[in-house]
């Protein structure tokens, strides 16, 4: 398929030359490309929004008044290289390099040969239970993963779910730049897209704030809801449509467990406060993981609280006074016995008085002689 304004195969970026253009959207292009030397192929993203930049020969211009709107996309579309250079699951996919070349960016990611779940699933291939058992529970896993890590990817759908050669499943980045640029460009957000929750159809600043692991938990259900129904469910901007949504309960019995799909019914309520909170919860409503409880203490003597041991009664001034030695007893009624005679010799001796008179008392500042002789 030929995709106007791509890049031609043979076009080098980097050390990547590129073999093939295999997807268009309004924010850029997605090629295959290879490394030079063994050959490896990748996957190469190139952030080329339709409305705000053209290509010429192998440069991109932006288009006039348009920089720094292209600029606030660019720079969310290089946060993704920032946020998902880090191998956390394997369910995740990884951007490998972030390249910036001819006036734009490319992010190079690893190549999987495997089809999306979404078309898997709209062939018309009937789900093995046991199959989405697992991928829910990979997805589940690293999606749980990046959620503790503070992130939110937001972009949870099944044609972002690719298949690979081994079975496993791998999902990839988010393209934040359509966020970012959705005030500018409302066509890059497809409000009729059923993966999407409805937060994030809000404006921008209530977006951010309703934002959660509980809106990946309504991306993730809606892939289940796929597998199990052959269908996805009605848009999450529609409510009275995704209200009036027939129950996947009718689909119980011997391949699909009733708890298992009233939590997936439960995950897709527009209401985030109805959903599983966290990914650990979607997956323990389903059956998918046991939630163990902290190990209680067996009421044993080993695991009894310590005994405090007894503590003799203080004694108290009389009784240290009586418990003591007759001996030590006279010494002390002998010591104040002599300190009070002593005092009384002090105060009746001759010229006490007198020497009173000239001794400073403690609360009178001390007075200069010539303040003395003036008066």
């Amino acid at each position: 398929m030929i995709h106007q304004g791509a890049l031609a195969p043979g076009v080098r970026i980097a050390d990547l030359r590129i073999e093939a253009c295999i997807a268009a959207s309004p924010l850029g292009f997605e090629y295959l490309a290879r490394a030079d030397g063994d050959g490896a192929p990748c996957r190469l993203l190139e952030y080329l929004p339709a409305g705000l930049a053209e290509r010429r020969g192998l440069q991109v211009s932006v288009r006039s008044g348009a920089a720094a709107v292209f600029d606030v996309g660019r720079r969310a579309f290089q946060l993704d290289a920032d946020r998902f250079s880090l191998r956390r699951d394997d369910a995740l996919a990884v951007v490998q390099r972030l390249l910036v070349e001819h006036g734009t960016a490319y992010l190079q990611m690893p190549w999987h040969d495997g089809p999306t779940l979404a078309d898997e699933y709209r062939a018309g291939r009937e789900a093995e239970p046991d199959d989405v058992r697992r991928w829910l529970v990979s997805l589940g896993r690293a999606l749980g993963r990046l959620h503790r890590g503070g992130m939110v990817h937001g972009a949870v759908s099944a044609v972002r779910v690719r298949r690979r050669a081994d079975g496993r499943v791998v999902l990839g980045a988010p393209e934040s730049a359509r966020w970012a640029l959705a005030a500018s460009l409302p066509g890059l957000i497809d409000a009729t897209d059923p993966s999407l929750a409805p937060e994030q159809l809000l404006d921008p600043i209530q977006r951010a704030r309703a934002l959660g692991p509980w809106t990946d938990v309504y991306g993730l259900a809606t892939i289940a809801h796929l597998a199990i129904a052959g269908e996805l469910p009605p848009p999450a901007h529609d409510w009275r449509s995704a209200l009036a949504r027939p129950s996947l309960a009718r689909f119980a019995g011997e391949r699909w467990s009733a708890a298992m799909l009233v939590a997936i019914d439960r995950a897709l309520s527009p209401d985030p406060a109805s959903r599983p909170r966290t990914m650990d919860d979607f997956l323990a409503a389903m059956g998918l993981l046991e939630r163990q409880a902290p190990p209680r203490a067996e009421a044993t003597e080993a695991s009894a609280p310590p005994a405090v041991p007894e503590q003799a009664p203080r004694a108290t001034p009389t009784q240290s006074w009586h418990g003591s030695s007759p001996r030590w007893r006279w010494a002390v009624a002998l010591l104040f016995s002599a300190l009070a005679a002593l005092a009384i010799w002090a105060a009746l001796r001759p010229g006490a008085a007198a020497a009173r008179g000239d001794v400073q008392r403690p609360s009178e500042m001390p007075v200069s002689e010539a303040v003395r002789n003036s008066g």
